[in-house]
């Protein structure tokens, strides 16, 4: 009977030996499913990044387009006041040669007429120069449109390359975030393989 009594007391010792250990073991799978979670959090929280660059990357891609649609056009817009410029000044070249050619000769014609005449001649010819100031100040008034239309081609080109630069530090991170992912998505594997 007495050993029958030993033999119960080990039993129990050895059942709460076998109790210990399952609690131990149930504590250790309720951390690894509590780190699982946290890791799966962590990976949706990444994946909601990656997702959120792709769409800035799509949104400055598109921006860029614009960007150089507009200066495209500024581009074709500037070389044809440039041509249209250069017509105008030879055509006003031309004409003012012609003019003043004209006006000279007309005036020596008159100079061996009377007086009268040549101040009549000089009145004439200094509405004439008149005229020609009139056309060369709207002559300076293209030149500045030209230099306004340089500026922007230049402010243009600058925000191209900061577009670029953008674009290059998005896809960098990108990059950085991708191989996060794979090391999160390792590490679940690993887990998994361990449990």
């Amino acid at each position: 009977m007495m050993s029958k009594v030993k033999d119960l007391l080990a039993a129990g010792e050895n059942l709460e030996e076998i109790s210990r250990k399952v609690k131990a073991v149930s504590k250790d799978v309720s951390e690894q499913s509590k780190e699982f979670s946290e890791l799966k959090t962590q990976l949706s929280e990444v994946k909601a990044d990656v997702k959120k660059i792709g769409t800035d990357v799509s949104k400055l891609s598109s921006s860029l387009a614009e960007t150089l649609d507009d200066f495209s056009k500024t581009n074709e817009g500037f070389k044809k006041e440039l041509y249209e410029f250069k017509m105008i000044k030879s055509d006003i070249k031309s004409k003012l040669v012609d003019e003043l050619l004209d006006s000279f000769r007309e005036e020596l014609r008159k100079g061996t007429g009377k007086l009268d005449t040549d101040v009549k001649g000089f009145n004439a010819l200094k509405d004439e120069l008149s005229h020609l100031v009139s056309k060369f100040k709207s002559v300076e008034g293209e030149i500045e449109k030209f230099k306004a239309i340089a500026q922007e081609v230049k402010s243009a080109d600058f925000q191209l390359s900061r577009h670029a630069k953008e674009l290059a530090a998005a896809d960098s991170e990108k990059l950085k975030l991708m191989q996060q992912i794979d090391q999160l998505e390792r590490l679940v594997s690993k887990i998994r393989r361990g449990s």
